[in-house]
Protein backbone atom coordinates (compact mmCIF):
# COMPACT_ATOMS: atom_id res chain seq x y z
CA UNK A 1 0.00 0.00 0.00
CA UNK A 2 1.37 3.59 -0.70
CA UNK A 3 1.92 6.23 2.07
CA UNK A 4 -1.34 7.91 0.36
CA UNK A 5 -4.68 6.76 -0.24
CA UNK A 6 -7.02 7.04 -3.64
CA UNK A 7 -8.64 10.25 -1.73
CA UNK A 8 -5.65 12.29 -1.18
CA UNK A 9 -5.28 11.35 2.30
CA UNK A 10 -2.61 9.26 3.67
CA UNK A 11 -3.07 5.64 4.46
CA UNK A 12 -3.48 3.72 7.82
CA UNK A 13 0.26 3.08 9.47
CA UNK A 14 1.19 -0.48 8.72
CA UNK A 15 1.19 -2.58 11.95
CA UNK A 16 4.89 -4.88 12.64
CA UNK A 17 4.38 -7.03 15.46
CA UNK A 18 8.15 -7.58 16.36
CA UNK A 19 8.13 -9.84 19.09
CA UNK A 20 11.46 -9.48 21.43
CA UNK A 21 13.75 -7.78 20.30
CA UNK A 22 17.41 -5.82 21.74
CA UNK A 23 16.30 -2.06 22.13
CA UNK A 24 19.39 -0.80 21.08
CA UNK A 25 19.17 -2.77 17.35
CA UNK A 26 15.52 -1.76 17.39
CA UNK A 27 16.03 2.15 17.81
CA UNK A 28 18.99 1.81 15.20
CA UNK A 29 16.56 0.21 12.75
CA UNK A 30 14.20 2.67 13.52
CA UNK A 31 16.70 5.08 12.73
CA UNK A 32 17.48 4.04 9.70
CA UNK A 33 13.71 3.66 8.44
CA UNK A 34 13.50 7.61 9.19
CA UNK A 35 16.33 8.67 7.38
CA UNK A 36 15.88 6.58 4.26
CA UNK A 37 12.08 7.06 4.11
CA UNK A 38 10.61 8.86 1.14
CA UNK A 39 7.46 10.70 0.16
CA UNK A 40 5.75 7.19 -0.79
CA UNK A 41 6.68 5.16 2.19
CA UNK A 42 3.90 4.56 4.41
CA UNK A 43 3.92 5.00 8.02
CA UNK A 44 4.67 2.22 10.43
CA UNK A 45 3.95 0.94 14.52
CA UNK A 46 6.29 -1.22 15.62
CA UNK A 47 4.93 -3.62 18.60
CA UNK A 48 7.86 -4.95 20.42
CA UNK A 49 8.86 -6.30 23.55
CA UNK A 50 12.14 -6.03 24.86
CA UNK A 51 14.41 -7.63 27.16
CA UNK A 52 15.54 -5.85 30.61
CA UNK A 53 17.16 -2.49 29.90
CA UNK A 54 17.03 0.97 31.41
CA UNK A 55 17.23 3.49 29.37
CA UNK A 56 18.51 7.35 29.78
CA UNK A 57 17.05 10.27 28.46
CA UNK A 58 18.49 13.65 27.62
CA UNK A 59 17.59 15.05 31.80
CA UNK A 60 19.13 11.69 32.61
CA UNK A 61 22.39 12.02 34.94
CA UNK A 62 24.47 8.85 36.55
CA UNK A 63 23.50 9.60 39.79
CA UNK A 64 19.67 8.76 38.58
CA UNK A 65 20.22 5.42 38.52
CA UNK A 66 22.73 4.32 41.31
CA UNK A 67 22.39 -0.06 41.19
CA UNK A 68 21.12 -1.53 38.28
CA UNK A 69 22.37 -4.81 38.63
CA UNK A 70 23.20 -6.69 35.35
CA UNK A 71 20.34 -4.69 33.59
CA UNK A 72 22.19 -2.51 30.60
CA UNK A 73 21.78 0.66 30.76
CA UNK A 74 21.60 2.59 27.51
CA UNK A 75 21.60 6.28 26.28
CA UNK A 76 18.70 7.49 24.19
CA UNK A 77 18.27 10.59 21.95
CA UNK A 78 14.52 11.23 23.90
CA UNK A 79 14.11 13.99 26.48
CA UNK A 80 13.03 12.65 30.03
CA UNK A 81 14.84 11.06 32.35
CA UNK A 82 15.21 6.79 33.32
CA UNK A 83 12.71 4.28 31.92
CA UNK A 84 12.65 0.63 32.42
CA UNK A 85 11.54 -2.06 29.82
CA UNK A 86 11.05 -5.68 30.46
CA UNK A 87 9.53 -8.91 28.75
CA UNK A 88 5.84 -8.32 29.18
CA UNK A 89 5.78 -4.77 28.60
CA UNK A 90 4.75 -4.28 24.43
CA UNK A 91 5.99 -1.15 23.39
CA UNK A 92 4.37 0.55 20.41
CA UNK A 93 6.54 2.63 18.48
CA UNK A 94 5.03 5.28 15.90
CA UNK A 95 6.82 6.21 13.09
CA UNK A 96 4.92 8.47 11.25
CA UNK A 97 5.33 11.64 9.30
CA UNK A 98 3.55 14.31 11.26
CA UNK A 99 4.16 16.65 8.39
CA UNK A 100 2.39 15.16 5.77
CA UNK A 101 -0.14 14.70 8.19
CA UNK A 102 -0.70 17.95 9.36
CA UNK A 103 -0.48 17.05 12.73
CA UNK A 104 1.34 19.01 15.49
CA UNK A 105 2.86 17.33 18.22
CA UNK A 106 0.32 17.92 21.00
CA UNK A 107 -2.65 17.09 18.75
CA UNK A 108 -0.62 13.74 18.26
CA UNK A 109 0.25 13.16 22.03
CA UNK A 110 -3.40 13.76 22.60
CA UNK A 111 -4.39 11.20 20.08
CA UNK A 112 -1.54 8.40 21.61
CA UNK A 113 -3.58 9.09 25.06
CA UNK A 114 -7.43 9.51 23.53
CA UNK A 115 -6.52 5.41 21.38
CA UNK A 116 -4.95 3.87 24.76
CA UNK A 117 -7.63 5.12 26.98
CA UNK A 118 -10.51 3.49 24.19
CA UNK A 119 -8.23 0.20 23.98
CA UNK A 120 -8.15 -0.24 27.82
CA UNK A 121 -12.00 0.64 27.71
CA UNK A 122 -12.69 -1.84 25.43
CA UNK A 123 -10.74 -3.76 27.41
CA UNK A 124 -12.63 -2.75 30.73
CA UNK A 125 -10.17 -1.30 32.15
CA UNK A 126 -10.78 2.51 33.09
CA UNK A 127 -8.55 4.99 32.22
CA UNK A 128 -7.64 8.79 32.65
CA UNK A 129 -5.77 11.76 31.60
CA UNK A 130 -4.04 13.42 34.23
CA UNK A 131 -3.66 17.31 33.92
CA UNK A 132 0.45 17.94 33.56
CA UNK A 133 1.16 14.73 33.37
CA UNK A 134 1.00 13.01 29.86
CA UNK A 135 -0.34 9.45 29.49
CA UNK A 136 -3.19 8.21 30.62
CA UNK A 137 -3.09 6.78 34.33
CA UNK A 138 -4.64 3.32 34.88
CA UNK A 139 -4.70 0.82 38.11
CA UNK A 140 -2.49 -2.10 38.25
CA UNK A 141 -3.40 -4.72 36.12
CA UNK A 142 -3.52 -8.53 36.57
CA UNK A 143 -2.09 -11.04 33.63
CA UNK A 144 -5.16 -11.20 31.14
CA UNK A 145 -5.99 -7.40 31.94
CA UNK A 146 -8.18 -8.26 34.71
CA UNK A 147 -8.07 -5.71 37.50
CA UNK A 148 -6.49 -6.45 40.69
CA UNK A 149 -8.05 -5.05 43.91
CA UNK A 150 -5.76 -4.93 47.07
CA UNK A 151 -3.83 -7.97 45.91
CA UNK A 152 -1.11 -9.76 47.74
CA UNK A 153 1.48 -11.04 45.26
CA UNK A 154 4.02 -13.94 45.62
CA UNK A 155 7.28 -14.36 43.88
CA UNK A 156 5.89 -17.17 41.75
CA UNK A 157 2.63 -14.77 40.55
CA UNK A 158 5.03 -11.45 40.08
CA UNK A 159 6.34 -10.94 36.79
CA UNK A 160 9.57 -8.51 35.62
CA UNK A 161 7.44 -5.15 34.20
CA UNK A 162 4.71 -5.29 37.13
CA UNK A 163 3.80 -1.75 38.02
CA UNK A 164 1.95 -0.45 40.89
CA UNK A 165 1.42 3.19 41.79
CA UNK A 166 0.24 5.50 44.99
CA UNK A 167 -0.81 8.93 44.50
CA UNK A 168 -0.80 11.25 47.69
CA UNK A 169 -1.35 15.53 47.89
CA UNK A 170 1.55 16.74 50.85
CA UNK A 171 -0.37 18.70 53.10
CA UNK A 172 0.74 21.11 56.02
CA UNK A 173 -0.64 18.65 58.29
CA UNK A 174 0.98 15.61 56.71
CA UNK A 175 4.35 17.85 57.45
CA UNK A 176 3.85 18.98 60.74
CA UNK A 177 2.59 15.24 61.95
CA UNK A 178 5.60 13.74 60.16
CA UNK A 179 8.20 16.22 62.26
CA UNK A 180 6.71 15.55 65.29
CA UNK A 181 6.76 11.57 64.82
CA UNK A 182 10.36 11.63 64.07
CA UNK A 183 11.35 14.51 65.80
CA UNK A 184 12.84 16.18 62.48
CA UNK A 185 11.81 20.13 63.76
CA UNK A 186 14.22 21.45 60.98
CA UNK A 187 12.64 24.97 59.81
CA UNK A 188 12.85 24.14 56.44
CA UNK A 189 9.56 22.15 56.74
CA UNK A 190 7.78 23.85 59.25
CA UNK A 191 8.96 27.82 59.65
CA UNK A 192 6.93 29.62 57.14
CA UNK A 193 9.40 32.45 57.60
CA UNK A 194 12.74 30.77 57.39
CA UNK A 195 11.92 29.20 54.34
CA UNK A 196 11.11 32.09 52.63
CA UNK A 197 14.73 33.20 52.62
CA UNK A 198 16.02 29.51 51.89
CA UNK A 199 16.91 28.33 48.34
CA UNK A 200 13.50 27.15 48.18
CA UNK A 201 11.58 30.10 48.76
CA UNK A 202 9.15 28.09 50.57
CA UNK A 203 8.80 25.11 52.78
CA UNK A 204 9.60 21.86 51.41
CA UNK A 205 8.68 18.26 52.64
CA UNK A 206 10.81 15.62 54.49
CA UNK A 207 12.82 13.60 51.72
CA UNK A 208 11.96 10.30 53.71
CA UNK A 209 8.21 11.08 54.10
CA UNK A 210 8.23 11.28 49.86
CA UNK A 211 10.23 7.56 50.64
CA UNK A 212 7.00 6.94 52.74
CA UNK A 213 5.06 7.16 49.41
CA UNK A 214 7.35 4.78 48.23
CA UNK A 215 6.95 2.27 51.13
CA UNK A 216 2.97 2.63 50.67
CA UNK A 217 3.19 0.95 47.12
CA UNK A 218 5.25 -1.82 47.65
CA UNK A 219 3.10 -2.68 51.21
CA UNK A 220 -0.30 -1.72 49.70
CA UNK A 221 0.04 -2.23 45.95
CA UNK A 222 2.94 -4.07 44.50
CA UNK A 223 4.07 -7.16 45.99
CA UNK A 224 1.35 -5.85 48.56
CA UNK A 225 0.15 -6.24 51.81
CA UNK A 226 2.98 -8.80 53.71
CA UNK A 227 5.81 -7.16 52.10
CA UNK A 228 9.14 -6.80 54.09
CA UNK A 229 10.73 -3.81 52.93
CA UNK A 230 14.40 -4.88 53.03
CA UNK A 231 16.59 -1.90 51.04
CA UNK A 232 16.26 1.35 49.42
CA UNK A 233 18.39 3.31 47.68
CA UNK A 234 17.21 6.51 46.51
CA UNK A 235 18.29 10.29 45.18
CA UNK A 236 16.15 13.27 45.90
CA UNK A 237 16.11 15.34 42.84
CA UNK A 238 13.05 18.52 43.70
CA UNK A 239 12.03 19.64 46.64
CA UNK A 240 8.53 18.81 47.66
CA UNK A 241 6.28 21.52 48.40
CA UNK A 242 2.78 22.02 50.19
CA UNK A 243 -0.36 20.81 48.48
CA UNK A 244 1.92 18.95 45.74
CA UNK A 245 0.53 16.07 44.31
CA UNK A 246 3.05 12.78 44.30
CA UNK A 247 2.72 9.86 42.58
CA UNK A 248 5.04 6.72 43.35
CA UNK A 249 5.66 4.19 40.78
CA UNK A 250 7.15 0.58 42.05
CA UNK A 251 8.29 -1.51 38.86
CA UNK A 252 9.62 -5.49 39.14
CA UNK A 253 12.95 -4.98 37.55
CA UNK A 254 14.75 -8.14 38.95
CA UNK A 255 13.71 -11.04 40.48
CA UNK A 256 17.30 -11.79 42.36
CA UNK A 257 16.57 -15.12 44.40
CA UNK A 258 13.15 -17.16 45.24
CA UNK A 259 12.83 -14.91 48.03
CA UNK A 260 14.35 -11.50 47.18
CA UNK A 261 12.70 -9.22 44.44
CA UNK A 262 14.19 -5.47 43.34
CA UNK A 263 12.32 -2.82 42.52
CA UNK A 264 12.46 0.31 40.45
CA UNK A 265 11.18 3.21 42.22
CA UNK A 266 10.14 7.08 41.16
CA UNK A 267 8.27 9.76 42.50
CA UNK A 268 6.50 12.35 40.28
CA UNK A 269 4.75 15.85 41.26
CA UNK A 270 1.70 16.83 39.34
CA UNK A 271 3.32 18.31 36.69
CA UNK A 272 5.03 14.88 35.80
CA UNK A 273 8.53 15.77 37.06
CA UNK A 274 10.99 13.42 38.52
CA UNK A 275 11.08 14.48 42.45
CA UNK A 276 12.78 11.13 43.39
CA UNK A 277 14.28 7.82 42.23
CA UNK A 278 16.14 5.31 42.80
CA UNK A 279 15.36 0.72 43.58
CA UNK A 280 14.48 -1.01 46.35
CA UNK A 281 14.65 -4.46 47.88
CA UNK A 282 11.78 -6.42 48.98
CA UNK A 283 11.21 -10.18 50.09
CA UNK A 284 7.19 -10.91 48.44
CA UNK A 285 4.53 -12.08 50.89
CA UNK A 286 4.77 -15.91 51.42
CA UNK A 287 1.43 -16.47 49.87
CA UNK A 288 -1.16 -15.06 47.42
CA UNK A 289 -4.41 -13.75 48.56
CA UNK A 290 -7.25 -11.04 47.38
CA UNK A 291 -9.60 -9.33 49.90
Amino acid sequence: MNAVSRNGAPSAPKLRPLRQRPYLPTVQEMQAFTLGRGADTRDEIWLVEHPPVFTLGHASRPEHLRAPGEIPVVRTERGGQVTYHGPGQVVAYLLIDLRRRRLPVRDFVAAIEGATIALLAACGVAATRRTGAPGPGVGRLAPGGATMNQAYRTRATLQIGDVGTFTKTISEADVFKFADASGDHNPLHIDAEYAGKSAFGQRIAHGILIAGIISTVLGSDIPGVGTIFVELHIRFLKPVFMGDTVTATATVMEIINPKRVRMFVACVNQDGVDVALGNAIVIPPPETRII
